[in-house]
C-alpha cells in the first residue's frame, strides 16, 4: 500500500555554499538563507561569509507580504546566524529571506519553505450537503473534507477514509487517488440500502488522526422524505423519520465472564424491526428472570426512559446471581407486555454477550483493523473528572481520569500478537459505573514476512555478466520484496502467475568470486524481514554455479577456496557502534535532536533511544525512535527547565549500543515576538552539542511521536534502502 506522506523536509540546497570559506572585502554582498521548516516551529537563518563582526539585518517576507527584520552579527568566521521565532512560521508557504549589511539593500532574496503541522483533529471540518437521503443506493450525500493543521494552513497530499457504524452502507470518492488537493479538501458520496442513521467518521490515514467532527445521516423510504416541506429535519426529527415503532428489546453489555455475587452493568436499548434505535422512546420497562435458579437473582426496578436516554439506558451494577448456573434475562414492556428483549447468562463459566455502546463513554481510537505497533493509544470521549477504566479482551489493563474537557487517554504496554477487544467502563466519585463505550475489535501483528524459498535460473555455467532470474517464495501481497546483490538492491514484482512468487533479475559481476544474496520482505503492515545468504552466486571464468541456501553446502573445494579468499566470514553479531554528533534544538515544550548516524557491521541499525531527565547522572526516561532517521524531538517538556540528553542505537536483533552517546542539555522555551526589527543586539540561537560551533541544523522535520503514520500505509522498501546505505539498482 503505498504511503501519502506530506512532511518531508529539505535542507535548502544552496546551503552548500556557507561552508566555503573564500575572504570577502567589507563591501561585499552578503546572501541570506533559511532552511525549510513546519508551521510553529523556529527555524535558523545564516547569512553567506562576510567581514567579521559585521551587523548583519535578515529581512524575511512572509507568504501574506509581512516583513520581519531580524538583526545578527557575523562571528569570526565572518558568518551570522539568528533564529526566526515559531510565532513567525505559523502560515505555510514560501518566504523570502535577504541578508542586508547596513543600510544595503541589493541582497538577492532566497527562499525556504514553511509545511503545514500535524493534522488537527479539531480544526479540520467536515460537512454533509443534506442529512435526509433515500435509500435503496441510488440517493446518496456529498460528505466534504477540508483537512487543516493548527494554523489554520491546509493540508494537502494526505490519504483520507471514510467510515460508517453500519456494514452495507456504500462509500466512495470523487477524488482520482483518494487524497486531499492543494486546498485539503476531498469529497465523498455516501449512500446506503437500508433504512435508519449512519454516522460516518473520518481517518486522516497518512498520519493516523481521527477527525472530532462526525457526520449523521438518516436514510429512508421515499414515502417518507416529504420532499413538499420546506428545509430539512432537525436531526432529532430525522431520527425518528428513520427508525420505526417499537418492536423489541436489546440486552447487551454484559462481561463474557460472571460470578456469583457480583454487582453486573448492563444497556437496554429499544429497537425497531429493522434493529435501529427508537431514539424517542419513553415508555417503562419491567425485568425478571427464567430458569431453575431465577429466585437467586437481583434486579434492577422497573424504569421509565426519558427523552435524553435516545433510546438507550444503562443499569449501573444493577444485577447480580446469588449461584452459579444459566439463566435468562427478560425485559418487558409495560405499555405492551408482548414487546420483549432477552439475554442468556452463564454465572460462573461460559461467555454471555460482547460489550455494547453506550453515549456517556466513547472509545474513538484505534478503530477496527490490523496494526504493526503493538503499543497502542486508546482515547475517546468521557464525563469530565469520572475515572475511565480500559479493558483487553475483559481484563483491566489500566485506568484514567477524564480531562475537564471530556476527554481521556491511555496508552497500552506492549500487546501480544493476536485478536484483541478494547473496551471502557466510566465510574462516578462513588465508584458507581456509568457507561460502557462500544467494543473496538482489532488485531497485532509484529512477525515479519518470511523467505520461504529461493530459486537462481541458471544455476550453473556462471561467467562474468551472465543475467541471472531470481525468484522468491514468501507470502501475497507483500509491500515489497528485493534481494542485496554485489552492494545493489534489487527489486523484486511480484509474479502474475503466483502471488506468493516474486520476481528480479541480477547480473554476475565481472570479477571471479563468491558473491553471497540477501533478502528482504516487507509487508503490508511494515513488518521487516532481512535473511543473509539466503543464496550464493560462484562467478568463473570457466562456468561457476548459482546456490540457494539449500543447496550452498554442494560446493567444490576449489569453490570453498576461491570464497575463502575473497570473501571474508560473517562477523558474529555485534551491537552498534556508539552515537556520536549530538545537537539539541529547543523550541517551545519540545527539544528537537539530531545526530550522526550510528552504524552496524552485522544487520542495520533499525532505531534509536534518547535516554533524558532533568538530572544528567540520572537520565530516568526515554523514547524510543520509530525508524533509522537521525532527527526526533522530545515533546511535553517544561519552558525554562533545562533538560539532559543521550541517544543510543538498537539493531534489528535488538542489540543496543555498548555505550551511550555523550550528555547534552536544551532548554525549552517560548518566545512571543510579533516584530523583532527592534530587537537590540545579536539574537542567540538555542543550538546545544558537542558540535554547536558553525553548525547549521538540518530542516526541522516533524519527527516526534504525533507523527506515527497510519499503520496500513507504511513500510516501504525505501527505509531498508536508507539504511544499507546502498543504491537501488534499476
Amino acid at each position: 500500500m503505498k504511503t501519502h506522506q506530506r512532511h518531508f523536509l529539505g535542507t535548502v540546497s544552496l546551503l552548500t555554499l556557507l561552508f566555503a570559506q573564500p575572504v570577502f572585502a567589507a563591501t561585499q554582498a552578503v546572501e541570506g538563507y533559511g532552511t525549510d521548516t513546519v508551521a510553529g516551529y523556529e527555524t535558523l537563518l545564516r547569512s553567506s561569509q562576510t567581514s567579521t563582526w559585521q551587523d548583519v539585518t535578515f529581512r524575511i517576507t512572509k507568504p501574506d507580504g509581512t516583513v520581519v527584520n531580524v538583526p545578527a552579527n557575523s562571528g569570526q568566521d565572518g558568518i551570522a546566524q539568528a533564529t526566526f521565532a515559531d510565532t513567525n512560521t505559523r502560515e505555510a508557504g514560501s518566504y523570502g529571506v535577504a541578508a542586508l549589511l547596513g543600510s544595503d539593500s541589493s541582497s538577492d532574496v532566497h527562499s525556504f519553505q514553511v509545511y503545514p503541522d500535524k493534522v488537527s483533529s479539531d480544526k479540520s471540518v467536515v460537512n454533509v450537503d443534506r442529512t435526509i437521503v433515500q435509500l435503496g443506493g441510488q440517493d446518496s450525500a456529498k460528505l466534504s473534507i477540508q483537512l487543516f493543521d493548527s494554523y489554520g494552513n491546509p493540508v494537502s497530499d494526505h490519504l483520507v477514509q471514510v467510515f460508517s457504524n453500519r456494514q452495507n452502507d456504500h462509500i466512495a470518492t470523487s477524488s482520482s487517488n483518494g487524497v486531499t488537493d492543494v486546498q485539503g479538501k476531498i469529497q465523498f458520496n455516501v449512500s446506503s440500502p437500508d433504512r435508519g442513521v449512519s454516522e460516518y467518521s473520518v481517518l486522516d490515514s497518512t498520519s493516523g488522526t481521527m477527525i472530532s467532527h462526525k457526520i449523521d445521516v438518516a436514510y429512508v423510504a421515499n414515502t417518507e422524505l416529504m420532499a413538499d416541506v420546506g428545509g430539512e429535519f432537525p436531526f432529532i426529527d430525522t431520527a425518528n423519520a428513520a427508525t420505526g415503532t417499537l418492536n423489541k428489546f436489546s440486552v447487551s453489555g454484559l462481561p463474557s465472564d460472571i460470578q456469583p455475587n457480583q454487582d453486573i452493568s448492563f444497556s437496554v436499548t429499544a429497537q425497531d424491526e429493522n434493529a435501529q434505535t427508537v431514539q424517542n422512546y419513553t415508555g417503562s420497562v419491567h425485568f425478571s428472570a427464567e430458569g431453575a435458579n431465577s429466585s437467586n437473582v437481583t434486579l434492577p426496578q422497573d424504569y421509565t426512559f426519558k427523552a435524553e436516554d435516545q433510546g438507550t439506558h444503562q443499569f449501573s451494577l444493577g444485577l447480580s446471581f446469588k449461584v452459579a448456573g444459566d439463566y435468562k434475562i427478560v425485559v418487558t414492556d409495560l405499555n405492551n407486555t408482548l414487546i420483549q428483549g432477552s439475554q442468556d447468562v452463564t454465572v460462573g463459566g461460559g461467555s454471555s454477550t460482547q460489550q455494547s455502546s453506550n453515549a456517556n463513554i466513547t472509545v474513538d481510537s484505534p478503530i477496527a483493523g490490523t496494526y504493526s505497533q503493538n503499543v497502542q493509544t486508546i482515547s475517546g470521549k468521557a464525563t469530565a473528572a469520572n475515572t475511565v477504566k480500559i479493558y483487553d479482551n475483559q481484563q483491566q489493563i489500566g485506568s484514567v481520569v477524564a480531562t475537564n474537557d471530556g476527554k481521556y487517554s491511555f496508552q497500552t504496554s506492549p500487546l501480544s500478537d493476536g485478536p484483541h477487544s478494547i473496551y471502557a467502563v466510566m465510574f462516578d466519585s462513588t465508584q458507581t459505573a456509568k457507561g460502557t463505550s462500544s467494543t473496538v475489535q482489532f488485531s497485532i501483528d509484529t512477525t515479519p514476512p518470511t523467505v520461504d524459498e529461493i530459486v537462481l535460473d541458471p544455476n550453473t555455467g556462471i561467467v562474468p555478466g551472465t543475467p541471472i532470474t531470481v525468484k522468491i517464495t514468501s507470502e501475497p501481497n507483500l509491500s515489497q520484496a528485493a534481494v542485496v546483490f554485489n552492494g545493489d538492491i534489487v527489486q523484486l514484482n511480484p509474479s502474475s502467475a503466483d502471488p506468493t512468487t516474486y520476481v528480479g533479475s541480477i547480473q554476475a559481476p565481472a570479477t571471479a568470486g563468491v558473491y553471497p544474496i540477501d533478502a528482504l520482505v516487507v509487508d503490508q503492515l511494515g513488518n521487516e524481514g532481512s535473511y543473509k545468504a539466503k543464496g550464493q552466486v560462484t562467478v568463473s571464468p570457466q562456468g561457476g554455479t548459482a546456490d540457494t541456501q539449500q543447496g550452498t553446502q554442494q560446493a567444490t573445494q576449489e569453490q570453498t577456496q576461491q570464497q575463502t579468499q575473497q570473501v571474508p566470514p560473517a562477523p558474529t553479531n555485534t551491537p552498534p557502534s556508539k552515537v556520536t554528533g549530538v545537537l539539541t534544538y529547543a523550541g517551545d515544550k519540545k527539544v528537537t535532536l539530531v545526530w550522526d548516524a550510528a552504524s552496524d557491521n552485522d544487520t542495520f541499525v533499525k532505531h534509536y533511544r534518547i535516554y533524558y531527565g532533568n538530572n544528567q547522572s540520572n537520565l530516568d526516561q526515554y523514547v524510543d525512535t520509530k525508524d533509522a532517521g537521525t532527527t526526533w524531538y522530545v515533546p511535553n517538556l517544561d519552558n525554562g527547565k533545562e533538560y539532559f540528553f543521550a541517544v543510543s542505537a538498537f539493531d534489528s536483533q535488538g542489540l543496543e549500543s555498548a555505550g551511550l552517546s555523550e550528555v547534552v542539555s536544551g532548554i525549552p522555551f517560548v518566545t512571543e515576538v510579533s516584530n523583532l526589527g527592534n530587537v537590540a543586539g545579536p539574537i542567540v540561537n538555542n543550538l546545544h552539542g558537542v558540535a554547536g560551533q558553525n553548525i547549521t541544523p538540518p530542516s526541522t522535520p516533524k519527527s516526534g511521536p504525533e507523527l506515527l503514520w497510519f499503520v496500513m500505509g507504511s513500510g516501504t522498501l525505501g527505509g531498508l534502502v536508507r539504511k544499507l546505505r546502498r543504491k537501488i539498482k534499476k
